[in-house]
């Protein structure tokens, strides 16, 4: 009887993807749903072997596994500059590996691997293109979408177990992930349609298998008739048309390496040290050496990940005191580096110039 009714929605689950592919030519969005459909497949796979710990050869785990195949290749095949090159195969062969990798682990293990390979394509998503900087790592609308179905997925499979504790934290992610689509429509103008639409599907009052499944129909609309923000001096994600406009210039002008100066007359000095690129800070007023910041002080360890785009942590100060790493992203544009912190949830951003 499990397996009977875990195929049913295997095959619903087929269905969705089908269409999409069935769908020409494609829309302004089309690839968000796409990309949609391959959460909820990751996610009703993730679940099924958490929950149920069934094997890789399992009908469903092979449908879910399938459709989330097909939905790359159609990612693949709708990419357009400057993300025509963007690897997605990775992805296909992490799903293509799980049997074999998996084989005679405990079904903890082999959920986690499912989770791997949705990391790994959100990973892959979480690009945007910029005309003065290029392609750069950040998360965007069409990862967002991903991680909607994924926990919608979950949120489906975990109300048909009847298990209570994963179905709260499926719907508590499936609402985080919400959360974090608006914030990106708002920082990128990518699309994920507008919060209204969002608060009116009653997602946090879904209860039952029925009321999950209810949303899908009404999330893959709201993902297929999001409108993206149309700028030149707007960043795009790999699921917005192709735009015209020049091609990214040289980039001696992405470099950190060199003094910079905050508002409030600190400077802070890159050097390349190994791997790094670590900061060292200077000019500190009276008041800051006080409260225990000192001259000199190492404040910065950054990796570059893309042209102008850099990743690491930054020294923060503890209300007792004392400094503790907590991760920040530097983007360089020209003679001016915009710090954003990427910590606590916050959404601080403050910038520096370059000093000649």
């Amino acid at each position: 009887m499990l397996t009977t009714v875990l195929t049913r929605v295997a095959a619903a689950t087929a269905a969705i993807v089908a269409l999409a592919a069935a769908t020409t030519p494609a829309r302004a969005n089309e690839m968000q749903r796409i990309i949609l459909d391959a959460g909820i497949n990751l996610g009703l796979w993730q679940a099924q072997v958490a929950i149920f710990d069934t094997p890789a050869t399992d009908p469903a785990q092979i449908g879910y596994a399938t459709n989330v195949v097909m939905a790359v290749e159609m990612v693949r095949e709708r990419l357009a500059p400057p993300f025509a090159d963007l690897d997605l195969v990775a992805v296909v062969e992490a799903v293509e590996r799980y049997p074999q990798q998996t084989d005679g682990r405990p079904g903890f293990q082999r959920a986690s691997a499912v989770d791997q390979i949705r990391t790994l394509f959100r990973t892959r998503l979480s690009l945007l293109y910029l005309s003065t900087v290029g392609i750069y790592a950040a998360p965007n609308c069409d990862s967002a979408f991903l991680d909607v179905g994924y926990h919608l997925g979950r949120a489906q499979m975990a109300a048909f177990a009847g298990d209570g504790t994963m179905l709260s934290g499926a719907r508590s992610d499936l609402l985080q992930a919400v959360r974090s689509g608006l914030a990106a429509a708002r920082d990128t103008g990518c699309g994920f349609n507008l919060e209204t639409v969002w608060n009116g599907l009653g997602i946090d009052r879904a209860q039952t298998l029925a009321d999950f499944q209810a949303l899908i129909d009404p999330i893959r609309m709201t993902a297929e008739v999001a409108s993206a923000r149309f700028d030149l001096a707007d960043p795009w994600a790999p699921s917005d048309p192709e735009r015209e406009t020049p091609p990214p210039p040289d980039q001696p002008d992405t470099e950190i390496v060199g003094t910079w100066r905050y508002e409030t007359g600190v400077h802070v000095v890159f050097r390349a040290a190994g791997g790094w690129i670590v900061g060292t800070s200077h000019g500190f007023s009276s008041t800051l050496l006080g409260i225990g910041y000192v001259e000199g002080m190492e404040s910065h360890r950054l990796q570059a990940t893309a042209a102008g785009t850099y990743h690491g942590q930054a020294a923060v100060r503890q209300s007792d005191g004392t400094f503790v790493w907590k991760d920040v992203r530097v983007i360089v544009r020209g003679d001016v580096a915009e710090f954003s912190d990427l910590y606590d949830g916050g959404q601080a951003r403050y910038q520096a110039v370059r000093e000649r």
